[in-house]
């Protein structure tokens, strides 16, 4: 060591693998791992070094605090962790556990119960899937987005997890659902309410036209319909009216002229 902010395990380095590996590759980012003593994750980010002749001159480490990145998570996330039934987690790409939303660090827990039954295409940025969620036996709705590299880099294969009830998730699917479904048996009921009196009242019109006819056939000239209006209805009454009107008049003079 030449320069260092904290106390080592020992002087030297040299002999360490990220040492080596950031030596060889020009840089090694390590994956996270858990500190008890100080009571967090943290992963080691290292650079080679070279002088102006570009020859090897060390390598830089510096410690990452995840909780950083988690913290970076949860401010995100705030809104949908305080829903009932959502949270969000952070997995390791070997499926350990390293954050939950709103829970304090705590040593990596295995994680293979959120990707349980779950078969992920060889790329994507967002993967949603309905399943159960083992142990717990909840129906559950779950997204899933890996972390991503920048360049050459591949990244450290983070997994990050949010999970909903599947009951919360589709509670206005149903709501709109049974709207839907009483808006349309209430429009049914409504068409057939208005078809029902339109039909009634056009049968009697109808019906009363025939009775005049009927009236006429029978010699009573005299007969006329009422029917108000201005339908098709009420202008076939008009004629009606008008044609028995001439036939009573040319009743009347046939009887005069017979006289």
């Amino acid at each position: 060591n030449v320069a260092q902010t904290h106390r080592t395990s020992d002087y030297r380095q040299d002999d360490e693998d990220w040492w080596m590996r950031a030596r060889e590759d020009g840089a090694y980012i390590g994956d996270v791992e858990f500190d008890e003593s100080a009571d967090l994750y943290s992963c080691d980010v290292c650079v080679r070094l070279t002088d102006p002749a570009e020859e090897f001159a060390g390598v830089l480490k510096a410690v990452l605090n995840v909780r950083d990145v988690t913290s970076l998570i949860d401010e995100r996330t705030e809104k949908l962790a305080d829903l009932d039934g959502g949270r969000v987690e952070l997995l390791t790409r070997d499926l350990r556990l390293i954050h939950e939303g709103g829970r304090p660090p705590g040593p990596p827990e295995a994680g293979e119960a959120h990707v349980a039954g779950v078969t992920f295409p060889e790329a994507f940025d967002v993967h949603v899937v309905r399943r159960t969620h083992e142990p717990e036996g909840r129906d559950m709705v779950s997204a899933f987005a890996p972390s991503r590299g920048y360049g050459d880099y591949d990244g450290l294969g983070w997994l990050l997890v949010w999970e909903w009830d599947a009951d919360l998730v589709f509670a206005p699917v149903r709501t709109l659902r049974r709207t839907i479904f009483w808006t349309a048996a209430l429009a049914t009921v409504l068409a057939l309410v208005i078809g029902l009196t339109t039909s009634g009242l056009l049968t009697r019109r109808v019906g009363r036209l025939g009775d005049a006819a009927h009236a006429i056939g029978e010699g009573r000239y005299g007969e006329r319909v009422a029917i108000g209006g201005a339908d098709e209805v009420a202008i076939l009454g008009d004629r009606f009216n008008r044609m028995a009107a001439a036939l009573e008049s040319a009743s009347k003079a046939l009887h005069e002229a017979k006289e």
